[in-house]
């Protein structure tokens, strides 16, 4: 089992039924490739969280990589893994900036709890940063 991590940048807005459709999409593809993760969006960019065996996990980078709603994509992590640490999450889509008081508390408390205190840490900063830009 692998570990993926990749940040990008959005080349245009995607209103909410986009959203929608992109994890739908990545969910099912997800589910019947065996992987799992987590995407956010902040209108800005992309952080997401792929993990599974890796050969569908590098023919969903591959597709990823062509994708024309986002652009420089750079890998964070790329490793081995022991479990997943979104499992029973094909594809789980959140969509920041935060704007309520108590929003990043929120936010983290959604994070699955098998989730390695390291990836919680960058998930939350990217979460951090945008609610910081927005405010």
């Amino acid at each position: 089992m692998r570990s993926v991590i990749y940040a990008s940048t959005a080349t245009r807005l995607l209103d909410p039924t986009e959203q929608m459709a992109l994890e739908a999409q990545s969910e099912g593809r997800n589910a019947m490739l065996g992987l799992t993760g987590l995407l956010l969006y902040n209108g800005h960019g992309f952080l997401q969280l792929l993990e599974g065996d890796a050969d569908p996990l590098q023919t969903v980078m591959a597709s990823i990589a062509r994708d024309s709603r986002h652009r420089a994509i750079t890998i964070l992590r790329n490793e081995p893994c022991a479990a997943a640490e979104c499992p029973g999450w094909a594809m789980r889509l959140l969509v920041t900036p935060l704007a309520r008081t108590g929003s990043m508390d929120r936010f983290v408390r959604e994070l699955p709890m098998t989730m390695a205190l390291a990836t919680r840490q960058m998930f939350a900063g990217f979460v951090a940063l945008q609610h910081a830009h927005h405010v």
